[in-house]
This record gives C-alpha cells, structure tokens and sequence, in this order.
C-alpha cells in the first residue's frame, strides 16, 4: 500500500512562516481568549480622558447658584483633570523625545549603511579591475610551454575570481543592511511623527483643562464677592448668620486660593490675538509659530524650565535701537558698524516675529551652561527654533 503522496511530511521552509502567522491568527480570534494587558501609558492616558469629561460635568455645576459642597466637588475636579491631563502632556513629550531620538539614530544608521554600501561599491570595483588584470597575464602566460607558468596562472586567475566573489559578497551584504536601515529609518521616522501628534494632543488637552479650571474660578470668586457682600449686610441684622455664612465661604476661598498658586511656568499657555502678530505667554511672536511655541514652553514647564522673553520688535524699534547702539548711518551701515553689532531695519527675524530672545527664570541666558540653555539645547529643535551662535538667547525659525 502506497502512502498518499505528502502524507506525514514536516512543513517546507517556506511553509512555516505561513503557518506560524496562521496559528497567531488562530490564537488571536478564539472565544474567551485572553486579552492583552494595557500598559501604564494607556491607563494613565484612559483615566486623563476620563477625568476630561468629569471635568466637563463639573463646569454645568452653577457656581453661583448651586450649594457649597457642589461647588467645591467641582473645584477639586477640575484641579484633578489639570494635574492629569499635566502628568499625561510630560510623558507624551517625553515618549515624543525619544522618539526623535530613536529617529535620529536611524537615520545616522542608514547614513552609516550608506557609505559601508559606497566602500563596498569601491572595493568590487577593485576586485573587477584585479581579476581583469589577473586574466590578461594568465592569457599570456598560457601561451607558454612552462608548466609551472601555467599553473601559476591559473592560480592567480582563482585568487584574483575569488575576490570578486569575496567583494561582490560583501557588497549585496551591505546592500541588503542599508535596505533594512531605510526601513528603520522610515519606520522611526513615522513613529516620532506619531509620538509628536500625541504630544501635541495632549497638550491642547491640558490648555482645555487650565482654561475650564481658570473660568470657573472666576465664577467662584464672582460667588465668594457675593455672599461675602450679603454676610457683612447682615453683620448688624443678624450677626450669627452673618459668621456663619462667612465662615462656609472661608473653605471655598481658601480652595480658590490654593488653586491660584502658581504651577509648573505660571499658568496656561494661551495664544493672544487676531493679526499676525500674536502673544504666547506674553512672548510676542507671529502666529505662524505660535503654535510650536506654546508646546515648547509647555514641555520646558513639564521639565521645571520657566522660559520667558521678548519676541517681535517693529522696524521703528529695530531703528531706535540701530541709534542707541551708535551706527554711523541706521538704515545702511553693515552691522559690524555698531556697537554692539546690530542688524539693520527690515533685517532681523525679530521684526518678522520669527525670533525669541529668552530669558531663564527672568534673566537673559547669556552664557551657553546652566538648566534652561542645557534645555533648549536638546529640545529646542524639534519644535522648530535654532540657536544664533553668537547669542545664546537669541532663537529664531533659521538661526538668524
């Protein structure tokens, strides 16, 4: 009896992936398999969101209507959401800087694969150049009648084919490296795409949540005018319920107050304005970069870096400041004519309001060391800003 043909035989190699992908497939969509446990990240991110629509909830609560202990359940709700939605921005920029990191290293790998591609490239051309040279003298050399001539020749002939085999090896070896790199690279590439987005995300959230917390307690102070007001009418009508209210009201000022103090680089960050120049935490700048730059002050708040500073100058400015600083002629003199070097009007970055002057808990940074130069050092450019050489305060979209 004959056995069916293929019975009984281990899968082919180029069966087993297939069946491997398959049998993953299968695991995956049986019932009641088990699911996969979620990361730290996802949980935080998962109780941020649900603390976003608790604080939602918490600002319909009418805090000049509703009763003591609504309002102050809002309160601590609203704080709760800006310390989570806080916690949640700084690990996004974070995971989003390792990603830029994890970028960067890829693509200095395929430029690495690049050259080893390039080296390779260069030594087949070598190996072809040898084994040609290597032919023509054994083609000679067979012409001889010298035994030894001949086997000699023949030998150089195996020496010099085997290092083209040897170059040609190394070269699809280097190849087929600087393919996988690419591949890295573009793969790491779009992951800190995607990390940044997340990052950004994360921070509109807590904008939302420092701006519901802000607007509330402006209608909790708008409450605690009020009823105070009442309290001191009743002081002479009745001076126990005007103690008393004053009293219930003591514990809403006092959470008002504590959630007024200042946090992590002093509140919101807000864009102020309708034209093209417009106000990211008092730091003027065009609106073009208004955007990057409230996310970089909030990573740099996240870090414990307080970055302020002056952005958008006018050319009247940028005159007055040419005069100030001694330039034979303000509008044509080159800026090595002043004192110090000064750009001329219509020149500098700072009246396109694509430049920031920063200042490092509100002092010019002026040397290059410290936290906050460290800082915009290693952080700076994924939001866009480069460093004018000569000026370690001076940032702007070019380097200028």
């Amino acid at each position: 009896m004959h056995a069916t043909k293929g019975a009984g035989r281990p899968f082919g190699p180029g069966l087993r992936p297939l069946v491997a992908v398959l049998a993953l497939l299968l695991g995956t969509l049986a019932v009641g398999g088990p699911a996969a446990a979620k990361t730290d990240d996802e949980l935080r991110k998962e109780r941020a969101d649900v603390l976003a629509k608790r604080a939602q909830v918490a600002t319909q609560v009418d805090a000049l209507k509703d009763d003591d202990a609504k309002v102050s359940a809002s309160l601590d709700t609203l704080t709760q959401n800006v310390g989570a939605q806080s916690t949640a921005m700084q690990r996004a920029d974070a995971a989003a800087q390792r990603a830029r990191q994890a970028a960067e290293q890829a693509r200095a790998a395929e430029a690495k694969a690049r050259e080893a591609v390039r080296v390779s490239e260069e030594g087949m051309r070598r190996a072809a150049v040898q084994t040609y040279t290597a032919g023509s003298r054994r083609s000679l050399k067979m012409q001889g009648e010298d035994i030894n001539d001949i086997t000699r020749a023949r030998a150089y002939g195996a020496v010099a084919t085997g290092r083209q085999t040897d170059a040609l090896d190394r070269l699809e070896a280097a190849r087929k490296d600087l393919a996988r790199a690419s591949n890295q690279r573009k793969t790491a590439a779009a992951a800190a795409e995607r990390q940044l987005a997340v990052a950004q995300n994360r921070l509109a959230s807590l904008n939302r949540a420092r701006a519901q917390q802000l607007g509330y307690a402006e209608q909790v102070a708008e409450r605690l005018d009020r009823t105070l007001s009442e309290a001191d009418s009743l002081a002479g009508v009745d001076a126990a319920l005007s103690a008393e209210i004053t009293k219930r009201e003591a514990a809403l000022a006092a959470k008002l107050a504590a959630q007024a103090a200042p946090r992590g680089g002093g509140g919101p960050i807000s864009i102020l304005g309708s034209g093209d120049i417009v106000s990211v935490r008092g730091i003027q700048v065009h609106r073009s970069i208004a955007g990057p730059l409230a996310a970089m002050l909030a990573a740099a708040d996240g870090a414990g870096i307080t970055l302020t500073g002056g952005g958008y100058r006018s050319a009247a400015a940028q005159v007055q400041t040419r005069r100030n600083n001694g330039c034979p002629d303000v509008y044509r003199s080159p800026a090595s004519a002043c004192r110090p070097p000064t750009a001329r009007p219509g020149q500098s970055m700072h009246e396109q309001g694509l430049a920031i002057d920063f200042q490092c808990n509100g002092a010019l940074i002026r040397s290059r060391s410290g936290p906050c130069w460290s800082w915009l050092v290693g952080n700076a450019g994924r939001f866009g800003f480069r460093n004018l050489p000569a000026e370690p305060w001076h940032w702007s979209t070019n380097g200028r």
